[in-house]
């Protein structure tokens, strides 16, 4: 009886993509049956079907309105096997598809190249046949567009009214039933807070595309990013919207029985969408805590007098860092590690941010300053980075090189790669800047030594080395008010903060913990920093190693233990194992609690210090505690 149903729908299949008169002889042929038994089985489909018979052409279906109901039509056969390619990322054969659809192989055949020209034909993929059978081909980060577009077929979205019932009724036939009330979750929290004026328009946008990564993700399928120097300058841009897709990830998981463990690009990705759909903030229905509040209150004050920014009456950043300090405090209770995938840029290129905010989470509680993690330093430091990148003020700067024009425009470009576009930069002659008035500038980048200006000065080499490029940054963030140069920063450095009893040197294979120990003994003989000092370096070592890349290392410690700022200098003549690196030149930051208004122009100024490769170079070279003297304070001129 199954064989005979399957023949019969074989029968009308073949007469709906007919394009004009079938004869029962083809028929027969087709279905490598007798002409009698099609006979008999046209008889039979008579009674469901209007089909016409004419004598010496053949026969013609002439509706197919009244089809049984196991019929499946063409549009809902073709959205089916979407459905497989697609969502559950299948490879098809056409006899598995002829078999469940009793349909022809012309049928099935015709059905993949629709799909091939008027489905997949918008997107950057495409079908590939193969002996094993017919599958997609595209990335991660096209197969989520093309399955928000497939529930929009298969749904119709349009005709859809926006409502929790209607919205997880429709898109459970497509997605598991617990995906799509946890993301409906998600979307009305949005809805709450931000959207009760606005049009449903992004919450649906949101909601589709959150579905399908939600569901891929627990799949094991991850988005790549395909350009890593365009991701890490999104995430400079999209900090807030970073740790907002944090966030809903962090909640998703909170409602899920099988967890999702988002990559950097999963988040990044989630952040953009977010952004475009004019989302930028998640109040949760969970409460915040009372010392939560009273913390990230004391923590923005302190930033805000750092900084130079009055950031208390930013209620959505007020509110953002309340929400992080509760979960925070939770994590660092139940000694749970929440890794932060942007720590390694994060220490890169905003190392004395990255320190500014330990000290200030220090000074407002001793306590979580010990234990926490650098991991959730870099997420509080994004919060405060974005807003001084929202703070920004347009620059003009001078670039100046002696080989010419075309130099001179080369090293402008490079500079507008990683400079906001707001910002004018100028390419002129050395001999015009002597003559022009430049005081309107911001500082000027030079590829040769210039004399003494009106305004800073950056000295690079034509290629804009990772140095140079950082030493630009400083100059940009108004961080570095000096020329750049060994010589003159060490000069700063001197009169300001360095005292000559202050300098040590050593020909010993020492560990880290030796000069730790050695250093903070004779500054607390001096006086200027009190019992438990040492200790607190060797604390604030164990978070995170302070070493950079250029062979420097910036230990530091609370300020509540420091009677004096001041800078300690310890040049070794054998490599010191400081954690990530290996060091020769140790700068000791000693930061009072009457200084910390001060704190961001002192951090910066001793990783200016240390970042510089040919200072570093310059004192390791040193072969006595005199000699390191004599290139301090006399810039090696005096023997």
């Amino acid at each position: 009886m199954k064989d005979i149903q399957k023949r019969r729908k074989l029968i009308i299949d073949l007469l709906i993509n007919a394009e004009d008169y079938l004869t029962v002889k083809k028929i027969s042929s087709l279905l490598g049956v007798s002409e009698r038994t099609v006979h008999n089985d046209l008889d039979c489909l008579q009674e469901k079907y209007e089909i016409i018979k004419k004598s010496g052409v053949g026969i013609r279906l002439v509706s197919n309105n009244n089809l049984i109901d196991t019929e499946i039509t063409l549009d809902d056969r073709r959205l089916d096997i979407i459905k497989k390619l697609i969502l559950e990322g299948r490879t098809v054969t056409i006899n598995e598809l002829k078999e469940q659809y009793y349909v022809s192989q012309s049928s099935i055949l015709n059905d993949l190249r629709w799909i091939k020209n008027n489905f997949l034909q918008s997107y950057n993929a495409n079908l590939l046949s193969s002996e094993k059978g017919t599958r997609v081909i595209c990335s991660e980060n096209e197969r989520i567009k093309i399955l928000v577009a497939y529930s929009n077929l298969a749904i119709n979205l349009e005709q859809t009214i926006f409502q929790k019932e209607e919205i997880i009724k429709k898109f459970s036939l497509i997605y598991p039933e617990n995906i799509c009330e946890t993301c409906w979750h998600v979307v009305e929290l949005f809805r709450n807070e931000q959207f009760s004026q606005k049009a449903d328009y992004y919450l649906q946008n949101v909601y589709r595309f959150l579905v399908a990564l939600i569901y891929r993700l627990q799949l094991g399928n991850h988005l790549v990013a395909e350009n890593k120097n365009e991701l890490h300058t999104m995430q400079v841009m999209e900090l807030t919207n970073y740790l907002l897709a944090r966030d809903v990830y962090n909640l998703i998981n909170e409602n899920l029985d099988i967890k999702v463990i988002p990559t950097e690009e999963d988040i990044l990705y989630l952040s953009m969408l977010l952004r475009a759909n004019k989302i930028c903030f998640l109040k949760t229905a969970n409460g915040i805590d009372d010392y939560s509040k009273q913390f990230a209150s004391s923590l923005i004050k302190k930033m805000s007098e750092v900084l130079g920014i009055d950031l208390t009456n930013n209620s959505q950043l007020v509110e953002m860092i309340c929400s992080h300090c509760n979960a925070m405090f939770e994590r660092i209770k139940n000694k749970v590690k929440h890794e932060n995938p942007m720590l390694q840029i994060i220490k890169q290129e905003y190392q004395a941010m990255f320190e500014l905010v330990w000290l200030i989470v220090d000074a407002v509680d001793h306590n979580i300053s010990k234990n926490i993690s650098e991991d959730e330093i870099g997420f509080l430091m994004l919060y405060f980075q974005n807003e001084m990148e929202k703070n920004k003020k347009s620059k003009k700067i001078i670039v100046v090189c002696p080989n010419g024009v075309v130099a001179s425009n080369l090293i402008a470009s490079k500079i507008r790669e990683f400079l906001p576009p707001m910002d004018i930069i100028e390419v002129t002659s050395i001999d015009r800047i002597a003559k022009n008035d430049i005081s309107g500038y911001s500082f000027i980048v030079s590829t040769t030594a210039l004399d003494e200006q009106v305004i800073p000065v950056i000295q690079v080499s034509m290629l804009l080395t990772i140095q140079d490029i950082n030493n630009i940054k400083d100059m940009y963030e108004g961080i570095s008010e000096c020329k750049s140069g060994s010589n003159t920063i060490m000069s700063q450095l001197k009169t300001k903060y360095l005292a000559e009893e202050d300098v040590f040197w050593s020909d010993k294979c020492l560990t880290r913990e030796n000069v730790i120990n050695e250093v903070c003994q004779k500054l607390l003989a001096s006086g200027k920093v009190k019992n438990g000092f040492c200790e607190s370096v060797l604390n604030r070592e164990k978070i995170s190693s302070t070493s950079i890349s250029t062979g420097g290392a910036i230990p530091h410690a609370s300020c509540k233990y420091v009677n004096k700022t001041c800078f300690a200098l310890y040049v070794s003549n054998k490599p010191i194992e400081w954690g990530d690196y290996s060091v020769k030149v140790i700068i000791f930051f000693v930061l009072s609690e009457v200084d910390m208004i001060d704190s961001k122009r002192i951090l910066t100024e001793a990783f200016n210090f240390i970042r510089e490769q040919n200072v570093v170079d310059t004192l390791a070279s040193a072969t006595s505690r005199d000699k390191l003297i004599d290139l301090i304070y006399f810039g090696g001129k005096n023997d």
